[in-house]
């Protein structure tokens, strides 16, 4: 987690995605920002400063984070905590049409979020849910829980081709009426997501983190394990 000073008081939610593109180097896990870019809202801040001996440089490339702590010190300075590196906000708002919007944060989530395993519960399933999980990690375990499966020979092929690169995707289906709204798990983090991966942008939808994620993903398990039947 990095540690960001600011000499000023500003808007910021947990979740958002912020850039230092100004500021002085980094000590230990502590950096001085003096211009700060809130990409969520697409708001700059910066502190107006007099001439100084040490004065703050541009910094290249940009620190980009998403905010996990805020703290306003003496009503004028802010301190932030960030995941250095995540660009991924906590909740997206999909418009309708917005298919490349959709696709984007999947891959945001999918290359730089998932660690170890995903699973992914989806009431509906077919070959384009499963497009986007060539930009997962070699070595990914994918376990898939669906209740109706379109065209199975053509997600085989698409899970064959994702085994040619070390990505294992299992999938098991469920009776009708289990499932309803969509989730990603992967180790210690979740998402919701209001619609089917292969529809996702088609209508006003979002994906949002979930925090509280224990009960969920252990229901998942308990369905994969007692009630899915292999398909593929």
């Amino acid at each position: 987690m990095l540690k960001v000073d600011f000499d000023l008081l500003i808007p910021l939610r947990r979740g958002e995605v912020i850039q230092i593109t100004e500021g002085w180097s980094k000590v230990g896990d502590t950096i001085r920002a003096n211009v700060i870019q809130n990409i969520s809202s697409n708001q700059i801040f910066r502190v107006s400063r007099g001439l100084m001996t040490d004065p703050p440089k541009q910094i290249l490339p940009p620190v980009t984070g998403r905010v996990d702590s805020i703290e306003i010190c003496n009503g004028n300075h802010t301190t932030v905590k960030i995941e250095e590196g995540k660009l991924t906000e906590d909740f997206i708002f999909v418009k309708s049409g917005e298919i490349k919007k959709g696709e984007l944060a999947l891959i945001e989530i999918f290359s730089s979020e998932i660690n170890e395993y995903l699973k992914v519960e989806d009431p509906y399933l077919d070959a384009n849910s499963l497009k986007l999980f060539e930009k997962l990690p070699e070595g990914i375990k994918v376990s898939i829980l669906t209740e109706k499966i379109t065209y199975p020979d053509s997600i085989k092929s698409v899970v064959d081709k994702l085994k040619n690169k070390h990505i294992y995707v299992k999938i098991k289906k469920v009776p009708e009426g289990l499932l309803h709204d969509r989730y990603l798990f992967t180790k210690g983090k979740a998402w919701k997501i209001g619609t089917s991966l292969n529809s996702l942008g088609k209508s006003d939808t979002s994906i949002s983190r979930i925090y509280e994620k224990a009960e969920p993903e252990s229901i998942f398990d308990e369905r994969y394990v007692a009630d899915g039947k292999p398909v593929i």
